[in-house]
């Protein structure tokens, strides 16, 4: 026991030293901004063991597990070391395409916004919402019962949009040079589509995933920072985090809900979620000698459909309901050698496409995928829930390129 706290406090140092290690050198930016999540879950991770919530693993806790997660961390972060986004000059794109996007981004969400917001104070109490939670399991549950004909339709186009709809903000926001109603009208709506998602999981009981979304939101904004306006920034900043506010607020409400007979004091659960990821990992996950190929980690792209938590626990042989990292779960589909292959390549691919100063939009949508992936990737793997939109946005980025590489083949003849 001595021995394991000793690992798990040297695994919160090594995190806690490489985000002071780079806010020293080169500010407070996007990529920090990372490197301070993972921080603080690593030390979250020795109060959870140190807590009474605390699952004791299969094995104990050595070593070489965290080691492991570590390099891996390191290597998937290659390409965003190389991206500096407080260095940025001008981030850019076809106008007309923008326009486009903005203007429909921006219509398409207020109906499902206000829909959302409208269930959430009808629904008389926390307690309603994180029952939803539960009734999510039954296959007669309909999350967008609550709403419209054409507001459920426009809902699924805001859920497509979730991740470039932060970028069309605060891109947007950065075009800004004088405010009239028109203006204010766009913004609202594109605030809406940015955060509507986030209100629709929230309605459904999760407060991960809208958790999730927040903590995107701000790495956007990093990125696009020096972009704004100091009148714009603090008009973002202000408004922003009021929303950021009543969705935390609500958050902490339904997590109430949820443990109110619970055994443990919010403040353990706190630990767990936030924590328990280092010592899963290295307590289960890494003795576990099987596979699932895939089934882990893709089964809602491939199938549609969300991951069987019970047929992978027996399939495992430990527990598939808990956080394992972003990283375990790869290695719960493919194994370690595989695993850190995958994330080797991908580094190695993108390792050099971000450095410069010039920027189009589709390369700062691509970036925002890739961070996303390993933003909260201490939990799970993002993909893992809503990979359908995953996909969609990876595909938007491509049309973007495409268009952006025809255009400049044509003023090149």
């Amino acid at each position: 026991m001595d021995f394991e706290i000793l690992y798990i406090t040297f695994n919160c140092l090594i995190y806690l030293v490489s985000f002071i290690f780079l806010l020293k050198n080169r500010g407070f930016d996007a990529t920090s901004y990372i490197f301070l999540l993972w921080a603080i879950s690593s030390f979250f991770s020795i109060l959870y063991f140190n807590s009474s919530i605390y699952f004791i693993t299969k094995s104990s806790i050595t070593l070489f597990p965290f080691l492991y997660i570590f390099v891996c961390y390191l290597v998937f972060n290659l390409p965003l070391l190389n991206f500096k986004s407080n260095s940025i000059i001008k981030i850019y794109g076809n106008p007309i395409i923008l326009k486009s996007l903005i203007y429909v981004t921006a219509i398409t969400s207020i109906l499902p916004f206000i829909e959302n917001l409208l269930h959430i104070f009808l629904s008389g109490n926390t307690m309603n919402l994180s029952d939803n939670y539960e009734d999510r399991s039954n296959s007669d549950f309909d999350a967008r019962a609550h709403m419209s004909f054409i507001g459920s339709k426009l809902n699924s186009i805001t859920l497509f949009l979730n991740h470039i709809s932060p970028i069309l903000l605060f891109y947007f926001l950065s075009k800004v040079k004088k405010w009239d109603f028109f203006i204010v009208l766009i913004t609202i709506g594109l605030i809406f589509s940015t955060f509507n998602p986030s209100l629709f999981k929230f309605n459904l009981g999760s407060r991960t995933s809208s958790i999730q979304d927040l903590f995107y939101i701000g790495f956007v904004y990093l990125i696009f920072k020096n972009q704004l306006s100091i009148s714009v920034r603090r008009f973002a900043l202000i408004f922003i985090s009021i929303l950021v506010f009543v969705l935390l607020l609500g958050v902490f409400l339904i997590t109430v809900g949820r443990f109110e007979d619970s055994d443990f004091s919010l403040i353990e659960w706190l630990y767990r979620y936030s924590g328990e990821s280092f010592t899963n990992f290295n307590g289960d996950l890494w003795n576990s000698k099987k596979t699932l190929n895939g089934l882990n980690s893709f089964s809602n792209i491939f199938s549609g459909e969300d991951r069987n938590v019970f047929s992978l626990d027996q399939k495992m042989g430990i527990r598939m309901f808990v956080f394992y990292t972003f990283i375990g779960d790869l290695v719960a589909d493919f194994g370690l050698i595989i695993t850190f292959l995958i994330i080797l390549f991908f580094s190695l691919v993108l390792i050099n496409r971000f450095s410069n100063n010039y920027l189009p939009i589709w390369k700062i949508l691509i970036i925002c995928l890739y961070a996303r992936i390993i933003l909260t990737g201490f939990t799970f793997l993002y993909i893992i829930n809503g990979g359908q939109y995953y996909i969609f946005s990876l595909m938007l980025g491509m049309v973007l390129w495409y268009n952006d590489r025809k255009i400049k083949i044509k003023n090149e003849k």
